[in-house]
């Protein structure tokens, strides 16, 4: 996945240079379609997700019947309900709807089937179902105009940079402003990371009152905020034993660090010698880590 990111972002930039060089208005030329693009590429998501994992129907059985029930209540209507084998890069939990009208699909991770209850995996379904109802639109239609209106801009900068020679350019598209497309990159991610974090976990919130208001099962939803808090961090997925044994292993390296140094400089006292330091990291190891010094 990465690497086709890397291949596709090289390919985005030099025909982003190559198209503002040989098209005035170019911007346009490219804003309008991807705008358009953008508007409705959700209908493909997924046929987009085969081409990172395989993909089956759920087979038939209780809890295929049990999540349909469900979405009847909710009325949310769907095509079919997939599972991803998604189990063999990691062991994150992972539900959500991909598409949108006919396209619109349930999906599972495999990793959910297999260590989640029927009642937990219910509850994370009609979580995602809260996200249907959300109104996407406007979101969609404002994410379109903010991209022509960031290609407008890059449009500005690169004439700017050819008219005042900024790094060295000589011409109208030059890559070597690419530096200063980074830059812009960099600050306005960096400036909407705060106020979309703030809107993402509204959302989030609003989806947890709704799934419990459909489901009416509080339990369920305990259980399965404690499976996610125990796996998800910083978007990776790990069990809670390996946390905690990770967490261990860090205490254990920072005391005997501080336990090093803090002998090292009692030894060094014009009183003391290296005996003396040695048994003063002992005693701070006993203290914070004991049977261990």
């Amino acid at each position: 996945e990465l690497s086709l990111e890397a291949v596709a972002t090289s390919l985005l930039v030099l025909g982003l240079y190559g198209l503002a060089r040989r098209v005035r208005r170019w911007w346009l030329v490219l804003g309008i379609p991807s705008a358009l693009l953008l508007l409705g590429a959700s209908v493909l998501d997924p046929y987009r997700g085969q081409l990172y994992f395989k993909q089956a129907p759920l087979e038939p059985g209780p809890l295929r019947e049990r999540i349909s029930a469900l979405m009847a209540r909710a009325d949310v209507p769907f095509q079919d309900v997939r599972v991803e084998q998604t189990s063999v890069a990691s062991k994150r939990l992972q539900a959500y709807f991909a598409g949108q009208g006919p396209t619109r699909t349930i999906m599972l991770n495999d990793v959910m089937l297999r260590e989640l209850t029927p009642e937990e995996i219910l509850a994370a379904v009609a979580h995602e179902s809260g996200h249907v109802h959300e109104s996407k639109w406007p979101g969609r239609i404002a994410s379109s105009l903010a991209l022509v209106g960031l290609l407008y801009l890059i449009d500005r900068l690169l004439r700017r940079s050819a008219d005042r020679g900024w790094f060295g350019t000589r011409r109208f598209a030059d890559i070597r402003t690419l530096p200063l497309l980074w830059l812009l990159s960099f600050l306005l991610s960096t400036l909407s990371a705060p106020v979309s974090a703030v809107f993402a976990r509204e959302r989030e919130r609003e989806a947890d009152r709704y799934a419990l208001r459909l489901t009416q099962d509080p339990a369920a939803f305990r259980r399965l905020g404690s499976e996610f808090s125990g796996r998800r961090v910083a978007g990776v997925g790990f069990d809670r034993d390996t946390l905690l044994q990770a967490g261990i292993v860090i205490h254990t390296r920072n005391v005997l660090i501080d336990a090093a140094s803090a002998g090292a400089r009692y030894g060094a006292l014009a009183d003391r010698d290296p005996a003396d330091g040695a048994a003063r990291a002992r005693q701070i190891l006993t203290a914070a880590v004991p049977g261990q010094a």
